[in-house]
């Protein structure tokens, strides 16, 4: 038995699992490379709970946003699933969860990786969902959490330059802790597309991913453009995914009158999510960030 195989990786996330792109390559990569792989989730964000995901085992807690829980059950709760499974890394995702979990593995004496994937006190601050006495609450919290995370982890993972930039500047964390790694899709083979059977005789458009809430998402752009293709051309929208923002955005499109061009198709594996994209002519990504610099890039072209 090789060390690794002894090796229990924790993986922690505020989010749902399934899906989670970014959580499931890193545990393919660790599994195959012979380490166990369990992932702690949020059940109340959850929609199609499992108790294994290809190789991992997935276990769920409750969450609740209040003081009381975050610095006291929540840490209990970790503590003892840590406990139970034998965990020797806690592999950190997300930084809203930094401060419950620090304190299990402090008791724990588990070494911690902190997986910065966002910056959180900025998407907060770009989230126009949210009340301002909230917003400032959360922004607190996540940066309280940032530097919290940033001082006690043994690895920090970043996913640009920019963010490495940022962490070893505002927290005084020298480089050497700070790994850049690329969140990136891997080639897929057709072994990774499940087909999907779509009429040829339309223009096909689709959007795959989450519809969560958050001002960077531009998904109600989407449904109120398809208003001017209507007498166009024989078109359908296919967006695929879940979340909050899915029965807002069918709404807006019965509104419209155009729910006929508009398929919703909720949750689907990721395999057959694949294949939607595959089969679509044009695929979409209705980000605000996305779409200020394609403007950026086309009026610097028109200057020139």
């Amino acid at each position: 038995m090789t060390q690794r195989s002894r090796i229990k990786i924790g993986m922690v996330t505020h989010g749902q699992f399934p899906p989670d792109a970014r959580i499931e390559k890193e545990m393919s990569s660790l599994i195959n490379a012979g380490y166990h792989v369990y992932i702690y989730a949020n059940e109340r964000m959850t929609r199609h709970k499992v108790g294994k995901y290809d190789g991992a085992k997935v276990r769920y807690f409750n969450f609740s946003f209040s003081p009381v829980f975050l610095l006291f059950t929540l840490p209990i709760i970790l503590k003892k699933m840590f406990r139970t499974d034998g965990i020797n890394i806690i592999h950190m995702q997300d930084t809203p969860l930094v401060i419950p979990t620090s304190i299990a593995t402090f008791f724990l004496k588990i070494p911690m990786i902190y997986d910065i994937h966002e910056l959180w006190h900025m998407m907060v601050s770009n989230d126009e969902g949210i009340s301002p006495a909230i917003k400032n609450t959360l922004k607190i919290w996540c940066k309280a959490s940032e530097f919290i995370g940033t001082t006690i982890a043994k690895v920090i993972l970043v996913t640009s330059n920019e963010i490495a930039f940022y962490i070893a500047n505002t927290y005084f964390v020298q480089p050497y802790r700070i790994h850049v790694i690329k969140n990136l899709s891997p080639r897929l083979n057709k072994n990774d597309i499940l087909k999907v059977n779509l009429s040829k005789d339309i223009f096909k458009i689709c959007y795959v991913g989450n519809m969560d809430s958050g001002s960077d998402l531009l998904l109600d752009e989407v449904i109120k453009s398809a208003t001017y293709l209507t007498k166009r051309m024989n078109y359908r929208f296919y967006l695929v995914g879940d979340g909050v923002l899915k029965p807002m955005l069918e709404k807006l499109a019965k509104q419209l009158r155009i729910d006929n061009y508009i398929e919703f198709t909720g949750y689907l594996p990721r395999k057959k999510a694949y294949g939607y994209i595959y089969a679509s002519n044009v695929c979409l990504l209705p980000f605000k960030k996305i779409l200020i610099q394609i403007m950026h890039l086309l009026t610097s072209s028109l200057n020139t």
